[in-house]
Parts: C-alpha cells; sequence; structure tokens
C-alpha cells in the first residue's frame, strides 16, 4: 500500500516509554524517541501506518489540539531518530515513505535523501574549502560592524547547530517589526567564504 506524505512536526529527541523500536520492533521500558505533532487523530493514524505501526498515537480527550505520534529506536539505532527530526525540520514538517526509508537506511538509499538536507551538506563541503582562506575573519568582522554589531559579541558557532536544524534563517523580526541578526560568528564566517567562492566563478555570459 502506496501512503501519501504526512504533516509531523518533530519536537527532537528524547525517551519514553513502552515503544517499539523502529529498526527492530522489539519494545523495551524505555527508549529513545522522537514526538511529533499531527493535525488530527485521522491523520496521526495515518502517520503510524507510515511507520509500519511501529509507533504511537498519544491522543488525549482533554488535549485534542495536541495531538502526537511518538516513534523510538533502541539506543543502537538512536541515529535514525535524529535523521528523523532532521528531515522533519528541513522539509516543513511533512513525512514521507521516502524519508523513513533515507533515515533507515542513509547508505543504502542516498537518491531518497531530502533536497533540503542535501543542499545545506553539499553547501557545507563547499565552504569547508575556504575553511583557512587568509582574511576570513577580518572581512566577517568587518561585515558585523557593517550589520550594526560587534563581532567580539556575536555567539560563536552557527544557528543551524544551537537550534539541532530547527532554525535556518539567520535574519528575524523582533516586536517592533526590525529585522534582527540571529546567526552566530560562524554564520558571518560561511557568508564571507561563499562570497569569495562566488566571486571566483566565472559570470554568466550575456546573450
Amino acid at each position: 500500500m502506496t501512503y501519501h506524505p504526512e504533516f509531523w512536526n518533530a519536537r527532537g529527541v528524547g525517551s519514553d516509554w513502552r515503544l517499539s523500536c523502529l529498526v527492530t520492533g522489539e519494545t523495551r521500558d524505555l527508549m529513545p524517541n522522537v514526538s511529533g505533532f499531527v493535525q488530527s487523530k485521522e491523520a496521526g493514524e495515518r502517520v503510524v501506518a507510515l511507520f509500519n505501526g511501529r509507533a504511537r498515537l498519544d491522543y488525549r480527550t482533554y488535549e485534542p489540539n495536541w495531538i502526537q505520534v511518538k516513534v523510538g529506536c533502541i539506543p543502537e539505532h538512536e541515529a535514525v531518530l535524529h535523521r528523523l527530526c532532521h528531515a522533519s525540520w528541513g522539509c516543513s514538517g511533512m513525512l514521507s515513505e521516502d524519508i523513513i526509508k533515507w533515515a533507515l537506511d542513509p547508505e543504502g538509499c542516498p537518491g531518497l535523501e531530502p533536497k533540503g538536507l542535501r543542499w545545506a551538506r553539499e553547501l557545507k563541503a563547499k565552504l569547508a574549502s575556504y575553511e583557512d582562506a587568509p582574511g576570513v575573519d577580518s572581512a566577517a568582522r568587518r561585515l558585523a560592524k557593517w550589520f550594526g554589531y560587534s563581532f567580539d559579541g556575536i555567539r560563536e558557532g552557527r544557528l543551524t547547530e544551537w537550534s539541532e536544524g530547527r532554525f535556518t534563517e539567520q535574519w528575524c523580526y523582533n516586536g517592533i517589526g526590525r529585522k534582527e541578526f540571529q546567526g552566530g560568528k560562524q554564520d558571518l564566517r560561511d557568508l564571507v567564504k561563499d562570497l569569495m567562492r562566488l566571486a571566483k566563478e566565472k559570470p554568466p555570459s550575456e546573450g
């Protein structure tokens, strides 16, 4: 039977009781899990079916607007849960049979990797070639100053690393409608390195 993609907004990896491992099918008292919000009880039942029954619908009559589907893995296969989370966040909360197949066996199903994750991975590989390029840090400092920020006051690392992939936009609107930078120092360095890469590429020929 073929299932259509369903909305399943993953909340991150935690732990829960009495779940069946998505990989092995075995049940344990406590194991790592991911809970994801669904849009209705019926949609939750379809998500459970997408997981081949190895998931649990958490529906409570006194909380009809907080319906979740929980899926677990024994610790040896916890990486599957992290891949499911990143796929969910990278696909706007959508879950499909292909995403589950990829999360279970990324090496055996490379063609099923979500496009957003593949794009981010390929971009990171391109930027890595400029990791030690001279002038990156000084240019990032000047860029921060141009944006109106102190480089030393910006958090180290990348926004996607702190949020485990939940947030990807380095700019956001504050409470008064003004755009603010919420990324880190490495986000600025990445921007500088990407500009350096683009500057080396040949411009498209004009027809």
